[in-house]
This record gives structure tokens, C-alpha cells and sequence, in this order.
């Protein structure tokens, strides 16, 4: 893995932003923008991860843009999908690097740290390891904490190979550096010293890098001569081999630092006429430079103006001829355009005339459909008016005669038993036909439903007084508890139907001598008994329409049709209806929410 050139850069970063404690925001922004664009290292530079290439091109192109931002939101938007662990290694490590860049120091640091953390014993995985721990140490080293850059320098310096001679110098030179300014002068110089070794065997242009620092130590300790001598080696290394005037100066600077350090004036003074001569050469190197570019450039300009004066001739002759085209083009497209169109327009006139036929004779068939449904509506009100006025009365009359103590009291036992199980079952067969008589009336709209505020602890009582003699039939108790003042905006017929419903089955199924609870509260009202309870087959098929006959406690008989006829109903005016076994195993709870 190619992570020589990233740990490289990593420290060189370091100055960009120790020079970027200057006082000038113009400085300060030239040079963020420079450490962004120069600094950070390009995808090219390491074998990427499959999973994350294009996100790494994207990083690439923002840094080189300057859009710095848009680094963080995608690196956000990388680490929240599902990539490779060491995918995410070098994702948190670009985190932390965005971060160094705004200035973020513990935020850097957590993500460096994240970074570090997913390393594993793969060896691009701890290359890319080394990289982070070298970033660490930087921001370290930009806040002057340069204990905590020796702990992490120290965690990655053993396993340094002298070969990466650039990498070795560049780590062991700045723990020269921190040792120094943690006044510990035989580390500081041993660590200068094995820099100096590799760079004499594998570089000797990083010598004189080197050796301006080891002067430094040198000085700090009165031995002039020693810094004198490893200044001017360093000097003669740069005029033999390196030609770069630029690094024979910093090693003059720091040599008048050391004459300065020690109060060698003289010697310093002379050392600086030295280094303004290098200066001014460098000026005039850098003057003919800048005018030989300038000639070239004003060469290139008049080329190009050349050129673009042929071209703008060309240009206008193939315009020309350019306009002509276009204008042939444009007459027989919109001739046949025009062709297009009045055969579109003809299609489209043929298809409309059609359909305007088949509407109109789906029109007349609805028409026709709509007299069947009327006729059928009336048919099925008239239907139900005669059930309800010439087949209801007869049951009620057969009822009342039944239950006439004359008949009742009689004394034949035999007689008086059928008399009393007709008139049970005349009683079952009324209210099942209250009850299809009502439902059918809110299916068929024969009469207008009012929705209105009722109160319903008034139908409670009402039903109260209905069911009192099937009540003291079996001596039960029936308590309404809860708040009495609850208005349901609803239909009063409706309500009274499936109330009517809940209390009837209730009273049918309760043991004798049992309680009978109704709860009463702002959204709900529950019945609930204490007698045998439904089978949960047999409950989920009397909600979908299945009807099964059954008994009561005391052999009441019921159709089974009540609880379906009732779910219906409550279903078409928004109530939910529910049924369920208590859970202490005995009895049932119907529920109604409004």
C-alpha cells in the first residue's frame, strides 16, 4: 500500500499551520487552502477498498475545489451505509482530517482515534494505522503539547524501516524536535543523529533539514563549534549535490540564530551580509524566472489570438453554410410536422366520435339501471313495511295473549310449560325481527337516520327497564358504573340496537344469581358478564356471518345472528365492536368505541 507520500505529507502539514498562527487573515486563508489543495494526499496515492472508490474519488475532487464542506456530509453519508472495516478506518481517518482543517481539535482527535481503533493485523491496515497515529501527533504538535507527540510518535517509530528514509527522518527529527523543547538534550540529540545517519546513507539533500535543527540543540548548549561545523557541511552538501539556494539560506538563519543565542554578534552580522547576497541571488534567479515566463506567456497569447483569428474566420464561413442547413431542416420538418399533425388530428377526431357513442350508450344503459334500482328499492320498502305492520303486530299480539295471567295460570303443568317455552321463543323470534327490521332500515335508507347527542346512560336505563322481567328471571344484578353524562353524537336508533344486543346476550348467557357490569367512559362502553364465554373458533366465525343456533343458561333459543347482524352495523357507522373472553376464563366483555 502506497502510504509513503501520505505520511509525508502528514507532517508537512504541521508548518502549514504553524505559520498559519500569523496574524493576517489574508495569510491565514491563503494558506489553509494551500495545505488543502497540496497537502492532502489523492486516491491515487493508496489501493482503495472496492466498496468506497467512488466516495474517495468524490473526496477528491471536493478537496481539490475547496469545498470542504461537502467533505463532511460525505463522509457521513459513507460511514452510515454498510461497508468493510477497513473501509471505515479510513473513512473515520478523512473525518478526523476534515475536522484538523476547520480548526476542530477534539473533534480530529475522537475520529484519528475511531480510526485507530478499527485497526487490524492486515498490513495496508497498519500502514494506514501509521498515517493516522503520525496525524495525531501533528495536531499535538500545533498546540505545543509535545509530550502527547512523543507518546503517539513513540507508538509508530519502532516498526519505521531506515529504507522509507524520507518517513524515518521526517518522524525521528520531530522527536528531536519535541525532546528539545521538553529540555531532554542527549534524546533530542540521539534522535537527530539516527536521522542524520540514514540521510547520509540514502538522501543527502534531507541532510541539511537535519541538521538545521541539530544546531539548534547545539547552540542551546554553548558548543558553537560543533553547530558551526554540522552548518557548514550541511552548507557544502547543498552547493555539491542539492543546488537549492533556498535550504543554503535556512541553514545560514539558523546558524546567526546560534551566534545570536550565544552573543557572537559580530560573527552573526557577518553570517547575515552572507545570506542577503544568497537572498538577493535568489531574487534575481527568481526575477528572470518570472520574466522568462512572462515571454513565453505573451508568445503563447499572441499564438493563440493567431489561431483564434483563423478560427473565427472559419467559424463564420461554416456558419454560413450552418444557417443554411438549419433553414432546409427547419421548411421540411415542418412540413412534416404539419403531415403529423392532421393525421393525429384525424385519428383523434375518428376515436372521439367512438367514443362519444359508447358513452352515450353506457349513459342509456345506466339510465336503465338506475329506474331497476329505484323500482327494486321500492319494492323492498314495501316489502319491509308490510313485514313490519302485517307480520310484526300478529307476534307481538301472540306474545301478549302468553303472557295473559289467565292463560299462564293455568293449572295444567304440561300445557303451562309449552306455554311458557312459545312464548320464550315468540320473544326471540320479535327481537331477532326488531333487529333485521332495524338493520335493514340503515341498509336500505328506508328511513332517515338523525345524528344527534344522545345520552347514554338514558338508553341504559330504558334497556334496564326492557330486560327487567329476564333480569328477575334469573336474579341478576346489573350495575352501570362509570360517568353517567357521556353524550355520543350517533344515530339513537343504532345505538339502541347494538346495546340491545351486548345486554341481551349478556342476560342469555349469565348464571343465575350473577352480575352483570357496564362500564361507561368518554370514547368506550363495555358489557361485560361472568358466564361461560364464547370458544375463539366459534367467535371469529360469527363475526364473519356464519350462523350456529344456540342456548342460553336457562335453554333460552337464539339464531346465532345478532353478533354479525350488530358488527355490520357498527362497521357502517364508524364503531368498533369487540368481543372478548375476560381473562379470568369466565365470561365476556362487548365493547363498543366511538
Amino acid at each position: 500500500m502506497k502510504f509513503k507520500s501520505k505520511l509525508i505529507v502528514s507532517f508537512s502539514k504541521v508548518y502549514f499551520k504553524k505559520i498559519t498562527a500569523l496574524n493576517s487573515p489574508i495569510i491565514k486563508i491563503f494558506l489553509t487552502l494551500l495545505c488543502t489543495f497540496l497537502c492532502k494526499p489523492s486516491l491515487a496515492q493508496y489501493n482503495c477498498p472496492t466498496d468506497i472508490q467512488e466516495n474517495m474519488t468524490r473526496l477528491d475532487k471536493y478537496y481539490k475545489e475547496g469545498k470542504i464542506d461537502s467533505v463532511y456530509i460525505e463522509v457521513n453519508r459513507t460511514l452510515s451505509k454498510k461497508i468493510s472495516v477497513f473501509s471505515q478506518q479510513i473513512m473515520y481517518y478523512e473525518l478526523g482530517y476534515y475536522y484538523s482543517l476547520k480548526g476542530n481539535k477534539n473533534e480530529a482527535l475522537s475520529a484519528y482515534k475511531k480510526s485507530v481503533q478499527l485497526t487490524n493485523n492486515e498490513t495496508d491496515s497498519e500502514e494506514f494505522m501509521q498515517v493516522t497515529t503520525s496525524d495525531i501527533a501533528n495536531l499535538f504538535f500545533t498546540h505545543k503539547q509535545y509530550d502527547s507527540v512523543v507518546v503517539y510518535l513513540k507508538k509508530i517509530v519502532d516498526n519505521l524501516s531506515p529504507k522509507l528514509h524520507k518517513r524515518y527522518c521526517d518522524v525521528h527529527s520531530m522527536l528531536g524536535f519535541c525532546y528539545y523543547q521538553q529540555n531532554k538534550i542527549e534524546p533530542s540529540l540521539k534522535e537527530y543523529n539516527l536521522a542524520l545517519e540514514v540521510a547520509n546513507e540514502y538522501d543527502h539533500c534531507l541532510k541539511p533539514i537535519i541538521i538545521n535543527k541539530l544546531a539548534r540543540v547545539y547552540g542551546s548548549q554553548k558548543q558553537v563549534k560543533k553547530a558551526e561545523d554540522v552548518i557548514w557541511e550541511s552548507v557544502h552538501t547543498l552547493e555539491a549535490e542539492c543546488n537549492n539556494i533556498e535550504l543554503k539560506i535556512n541553514c545560514l538563519k539558523a546558524l546567526i540564530e546560534v551566534y545570536r543565542e550565544n552573543e557572537l554578534f559580530r560573527k552573526a552580522f557577518e553570517t547575515k551580509l552572507v545570506v542577503d547576497s544568497l537572498v538577493e541571488k535568489l531574487n534575481v534567479d527568481e526575477r528572470n524566472k518570472t520574466l522568462d515566463l512572462a515571454e513565453i506567456k505573451f508568445n503563447t497569447k499572441l499564438k493563440d489570438q493567431e489561431n483564434e483569428s483563423l478560427k473565427k474566420a472559419n467559424s463564420d464561413k461554416d456558419e454560413i453554410v450552418s444557417q443554411q442547413k438549419k433553414g432546409l431542416i427547419i421548411m421540411i420538418s415542418a412540413i412534416l410536422v404539419f403531415s403529423l399533425l392532421s393525421v393525429v388530428l384525424i385519428i383523434f377526431l375518428r376515436q372521439r366520435n367512438k367514443l362519444n357513442k359508447e358513452l352515450a350508450k353506457q349513459k342509456t344503459e345506466i339510465e336503465q339501471i338506475n329506474n331497476d334500482l329505484q323500482r327494486f328499492n321500492l319494492l323492498n320498502q314495501k316489502i319491509f313495511s308490510v313485514i313490519s305492520h302485517d307480520f310484526k303486530s300478529p307476534i307481538q299480539t301472540l306474545s301478549i295473549m302468553l303472557k295473559n295471567e289467565e292463560i299462564s295460570s293455568t293449572e295444567n303443568t304440561v300445557l303451562k310449560n309449552y306455554i311458557n317455552d312459545l312464548s320464550d321463543q315468540i320473544s326471540q323470534s320479535n327481537e331477532l325481527l326488531e333487529n333485521l327490521l332495524s338493520w335493514a332500515k340503515t341498509e336500505l335508507n328506508i328511513s332517515p337516520l338523525v345524528l344527534e347527542p344522545v345520552l347514554l346512560n338514558e338508553l341504559l336505563e330504558k334497556l334496564k327497564k326492557e330486560f327487567e322481567k329476564k333480569l328477575q328471571e334469573k336474579d341478576l344484578q346489573l350495575m352501570i358504573t362509570g360517568d353517567k353524562n357521556i353524550f355520543i353524537t350517533k344515530p339513537r336508533e343504532v345505538l339502541l340496537i347494538l346495546l340491545r344486543n351486548g345486554l341481551s346476550n349478556a342476560i342469555k348467557f349469565s348464571p343465575a344469581s350473577r352480575k352483570i357490569l357496564i362500564n361507561l367512559n368518554h370514547v368506550t362502553c363495555t358489557i361485560t358478564d361472568f358466564g361461560s364465554g364464547i370458544p375463539e373458533n366459534l367467535k371469529a366465525q360469527i363475526l364473519k356471518g356464519k350462523v350456529y343456533p344456540h342456548f342460553g343458561t336457562n335453554l333460552e333459543s337464539g339464531f346465532g345472528m345478532g353478533l354479525y347482524l350488530c358488527s355490520e352495523l357498527a362497521l357502517k357507522h364508524k364503531i368498533i365492536l369487540s368481543v372478548e373472553n375476560n381473562s379470568s376464563s369466565t365470561g365476556v366483555t362487548f365493547s363498543l368505541k366511538f
